[in-house]
């Protein structure tokens, strides 16, 4: 975990060392804008730069750059993806929208980023697998992040030719374009939304803690994704709230305890 956590920060500096230097000649003044939509904004660029040199190094860094913007927003996203399910949020238009609906699509902000981050890593793996078909690996991770782009229905991401389109319905479309790929050696991936406990569905979802069960031992994990432990001993020491629901209730995956 610290050498995550470093390399995180090793990537967060060059990003910003980068930034200084270049200004927002970087492209498409990138710099202007949050960091989610900064960093999803330079890691398009980068592709389009590795796209228009063909340069692996370029690839690798627009992959690099995605990677912290889904490291540090992937939990507010999906608690967003989620709670608008949760909800039965109609999904946000696609295309031209007037000012009212793109405004309300960018409030989305974090979940559109970490979407359209994920759709970029699938770009950026399929280029380096088109080069070179016998690298499985690669071509496996193209599929995975494609699969994972489709989880995030509500993100959109903004086209600067003046439209909204949907990086999971694009990610659907480039995984049937895999087509050197034997996707069934790639493994399974499923990701799901945890169940909502009806009694606590009012409360405030950054106050929440997820809950998953594993045999007979449960996992505490906080929000910022740290496991704490399988014992009452360690989630106590966490200072946070403990409510455990009955058997019945943790059901297959996770809880959200708010």
């Amino acid at each position: 975990m610290k050498q995550f956590k470093q390399s995180l920060l090793i990537a967060v500096f060059n990003i910003i060392f980068i930034s200084s230097i270049y200004g927002n000649t970087f492209g498409q003044g990138c710099d202007t804008l949050p960091v989610n939509a900064r960093l999803s904004c330079k890691a398009w660029v980068l592709y389009d730069t590795a796209n228009a040199h063909e340069d692996p190094a370029k690839y690798q860094e627009a992959i690099d750059t995605a990677n912290v913007c889904i490291a540090f927003f992937s939990i507010d996203a999906i608690d967003k993806e989620c709670h608008f399910r949760d909800i039965q949020e109609p999904p946000p238009q696609k295309g031209t929208v007037s000012d009212s609906v793109k405004k309300k699509i960018h409030e989305n902000g974090l979940e559109n980023d970490v979407g359209t981050c994920w759709f970029i890593k699938g770009l950026c793996f399929k280029a380096l697998f088109l080069a070179d078909t016998s690298n499985i690996s690669i071509g496996c991770s193209s599929w995975v992040a494609f699969k994972t782009t489709q989880f995030y229905t509500y993100a959109r991401t903004w086209d600067p030719r003046g439209w909204f389109w949907s990086p999971a319905e694009g990610a659907e479309q480039e995984i049937s374009s895999l087509t050197n790929l034997d996707t069934t050696i790639c493994g399974t991936i499923s990701i799901e939304c945890p169940i909502v406990l009806q009694r606590f569905r009012k409360i405030d979802a950054r106050k929440c803690i997820a809950l998953s069960r594993k045999s007979s031992s449960i996992t505490y994990i906080s929000l910022q994704g740290r496991v704490l432990g399988p014992n009452i001993r360690s989630f106590r020491k966490a200072k946070l709230p403990m409510i455990l629901p009955k058997q019945g209730e943790i059901a297959n995956k996770a809880i959200w305890i708010y």
